[in-house]
């Protein structure tokens, strides 16, 4: 295994605890910096990001994992997704000390995936993005997920019928409560209602020029209220068509890529496509 070394990094006036991961002789001239979501810390759920980050160590990729301020190893307090700016320019920093000639790639999944879109001083100096299930969940997004993605297969199956004839189901609760969704679905756009983060990350979109590789899983609402905003929003849509932006789905993989060959498919992925749209 590559050596790794511990760093700690500069944030105001607090301190960033991450690990640096060398790229192997056969170096490729990209850095990563992996930009977590949250609540959690550098290794990731299951270890994620410490698999990851090592798979593209050994293949000659710099990476650059970290706590944002109150989580894991780094002081300070944890202060959301929305405020993560300092947070992601402190570490694009460090790696810019360490790897000033490589190009440099923002890596993040779910709300951290969000983060990266709305810091705007590390996006514009990035030279790629990795947005795994970007988080861009909405009141009236999310009930239109769980209306069409969940009752819609609930309805279709035999069971739920089944228990419904044997009173194994209260169906009053479960009119009721598909009411509920239907009417917060359909109570309108929440990006009509106010400036929300979601208009910054489409903004931001709307501006980046450098590549894009979008992973979205096939089973997870987060990546279905993406595709859904995809499908419906049209300056998204649009982004989403354009020829720095590449798209890759792992149908039945979850939110975290859990299983193994799961995660073992985005890192070949994220890899080849590092190499075909980021590698100088």
């Amino acid at each position: 295994m590559l050596r790794e070394e511990v760093v700690t990094i500069d944030c105001a006036e607090h301190r960033l605890v991450g690990v640096f991961h060398p790229e192997a002789p056969n170096g490729i001239g990209i850095g990563v910096v992996i930009v977590v979501g949250g609540p959690q810390y550098r290794v990731g759920s299951h270890r994620q990001f410490v698999t990851s980050a090592r798979y593209l160590a050994r293949a000659g990729v710099a990476v650059l994992r970290f706590d944002a301020r109150g989580m894991g190893d780094s002081s300070g307090e944890a202060s959301g997704f929305e405020h993560l700016a300092e947070d992601i320019d402190a570490a694009v920093a460090e790696m810019r000390h360490r790897r000033p000639d490589f190009k440099l790639v923002l890596l993040g999944l779910c709300d951290g995936a969000s983060a990266i879109l709305l810091t705007e001083r590390a996006r514009h100096a990035s030279d790629g993005m990795v947005l795994i299930n970007p988080w861009v969940r909405t009141p009236a997004l999310a009930a239109s997920v769980v209306a069409r993605h969940y009752y819609l297969g609930r309805f279709a199956q035999r069971e739920f019928w089944h228990k419904l004839f044997s009173l194994r189901v209260n169906p009053l609760k479960s009119l009721l409560e598909l009411a509920t969704t239907l009417r917060t679905a359909r109570s309108g756009d929440d990006l009509t209602k106010g400036r929300t983060y979601v208009d910054a990350m489409i903004d931001a979109l709307d501006r980046t020029r450098a590549p894009v590789l979008f992973a979205l899983s096939g089973d997870d609402l987060t990546a279905k209220e993406f595709d859904t905003l995809s499908e419906t929003h049209a300056r998204l849509k649009s982004t989403m068509t354009r020829a720095n932006t590449s798209v890759v789905r792992l149908p039945g993989a979850d939110h975290t890529f859990s299983r193994r060959e799961d995660l073992d498919r985005f890192n070949e992925q994220a890899l080849a496509w590092l190499t075909r749209a980021v590698r100088p």
